[in-house]
């Protein structure tokens, strides 16, 4: 006879409320922190994929060119193969043009649903408290302290993707054996897929997809049950085994395209020791203290290490049965397997603080963990909650070190028509531009996209161009070899050569070299320290 269920009481459903009402407090603040950052602008990489999109559509190449992507690499000098990324690009120019408001929106809205699918996940796995596992992990999710290199940059949508595609995945991997199994393995193949093909930062999944199987299966057996649950597992492997043949054809197609299993860039290189990897490893300290934008940058990192240790600490004391451990430890190496991957390939982060778009796939497996430990007793759903606020306010410092570059990028596209009539169609000048602003992207890969269409009307690229920070000393190179032949397309003498604008912070552009000249040796100091004395803004040179 099964035990009488009993009627929740009235704490137990203020409690409730208070879950959902966190919830839903999490995602208005997330929701209003992206949108106070609207209209904005295109960033760095955003021109440049939206310059070659708009030209093939313009050639009516442009269906032709997004399934050329499948089969071919993009022609870019990398190895990135991300075809359903510039799918989602392509829906956004037919749809709104160039407008970024659409496009930031577009990356908030998949942000969200992220959230709802982490939530879901949690509350898959939960054994004690689902609603609470689920709630807490979508509000730890959607507080992904990183995300403005991820829900306001435009090409953080790769990793929005993956994630998305990522999620759904692993949800076909909950439920018994032999339910509907071949629709499961077919629609597990092409989830895996459409992941893969959104960004390389789902190659991890197939491992961590049957890591828990196994675990599913195993927490499934009786205590104490070692053969049992050994055959379990067996069981679980085999099952997995159509997801690895479908990531060995996944790795063959990509070695015969590219020559490489899973390098993304030219440079990427495994560590030549540990040594390395660790060096590599630790620049992961970057994005705690620069995202955040703290008055003291390491007291973010600092109050997130204590959070996480109060947590383990706490759920270690409350000894979960067999199950939620084993399902815990599972989220949590999958995780793991997440941070320490990039590491492998280049470092973890830049100086900057640049590089958290990696670590997005990784936060779902932390906030389902996290969701996790919530469900364990009273205690560590509170620290749960504080560790969500914690992360709000990560968020909120990396989201207006973004916002700020895209309003000040508005402000240069808008200057550029009015310098290009004082320029004039004879002449020609470089635009001096930060590479970045904080750990926000600025001019890089963009120098040319921002004075030509669709940015602009009209295309300017034949009187001026972006110059990067780090590029003045190839500018110089270029410019004492006759280079204007080779940044402008046509035959112009040096003495055409219109000098170099920088950006103010009166928003309009002022020369800081008369140009016409070949320019000496100390040019790159000498324009760095004119620019800072005229009040351009500048970015750092790490």
């Amino acid at each position: 006879m099964s035990p009488k269920r009993l009627a929740p009481t009235g704490a137990h459903l203020l409690v409730a409320q208070l879950e959902w009402l966190l919830g839903v407090a999490v995602i208005v603040a997330v929701l209003a922190m992206n949108l106070r950052g609207l209209p904005g602008s295109m960033l760095g990489d955003d021109f440049s994929h939206f310059n070659v999109i708009a030209q093939t559509d313009r050639q009516g190449q442009l269906a032709e060119w997004l399934l050329g992507n499948f089969v071919r690499p993009l022609g870019n000098g990398n190895f990135a193969y991300r075809p359903i990324l510039f799918l989602s690009y392509a829906l956004d120019w037919r749809l709104w043009g160039a407008n970024p408001v659409w496009s930031h929106l577009t990356n908030l809205a998949l942000h969200v649903v992220n959230s709802l699918l982490v939530g879901y996940l949690a509350h898959r796995w939960a054994s004690r408290r689902p609603t609470t596992a689920g709630i807490v992990a979508g509000a730890v999710f959607a507080a992904y302290p990183f995300a403005g290199e991820v829900t306001f940059w435009i090409a953080g949508r790769a990793d929005l993707l993956a994630a998305l595609f990522g999620v759904l995945f692993l949800l076909t991997l909950r439920g018994p054996p032999g339910r509907r199994l071949a629709v499961a393995q077919t629609l597990r193949i092409v989830l895996l897929f459409l992941a893969l093909l959104s960004k390389e930062s789902a190659i991890p999944l197939p491992l961590i997809g049957t890591v828990l199987l196994v675990t599913q299966r195993w927490a499934e057996d009786e205590p104490g049950r070692w053969n049992s649950g050994v055959a379990r597992s067996m069981v679980a492997v085999r099952e997995a085994l159509p997801i690895w043949v479908a990531f060995a054809a996944y790795l063959a197609w990509r070695f015969w395209l590219f020559g490489t299993l899973s390098s993304v860039y030219t440079e990427s290189r495994t560590p030549s020791g540990l040594g390395e990897y660790l060096d590599r490893l630790a620049l992961l300290r970057t994005l705690g203290e620069r995202q955040s934008d703290l008055p003291w940058p390491t007291l973010w990192p600092i109050v997130f290490v204590l959070l996480l240790s109060a947590l383990a600490l706490i759920w270690a004391r409350a000894q979960p049965g067999r199950k939620s451990a084993s399902v815990m430890a599972a989220f949590v190496i999958a995780g793991a397997i997440y941070v320490l991957s990039p590491a492998l390939s280049f470092p973890a982060a830049g100086a900057t603080g640049e590089g958290a778009r990696n670590y997005y796939v990784a936060w779902s497996f932390v906030s389902t963990a996290i969701g996790l430990f919530a469900e364990q007793s009273r205690l560590t759903r509170a620290v749960s909650i504080l560790f969500a606020g914690w992360m709000l306010l990560g968020q909120d410092g990396s989201m207006r070190q973004w916002q700020e570059a895209a309003r000040l990028m508005r402000a240069v596209t808008n200057a550029v028509p009015a310098l290009a009539r004082e320029i004039g169609p004879d002449r020609y000048a470089a635009l001096l531009l930060p590479d970045h602003i904080g750990v926000a992207l600025f001019a890089r890969n963009a120098q040319d996209g921002i004075v030509i269409r669709p940015t602009q009307r009209f295309d300017y690229l034949d009187r001026m161009a972006g110059m990067t920070e780090p590029d003045i000393d190839h500018w110089r190179a270029l410019l004492a070899n006759g280079g204007l032949d080779a940044l402008h397309g046509r035959h112009l003498a040096i003495e055409a050569f219109a000098g170099v604008f920088c950006f103010n912070e009166g928003m309009r552009f002022v020369k800081i070299d008369q140009g016409g000249a070949i320019p000496g040796p100390d040019w790159p100091e000498t324009l760095l320290r004119k620019a800072a004395t005229a009040g351009c803004v500048l970015g750092d040179r790490t």
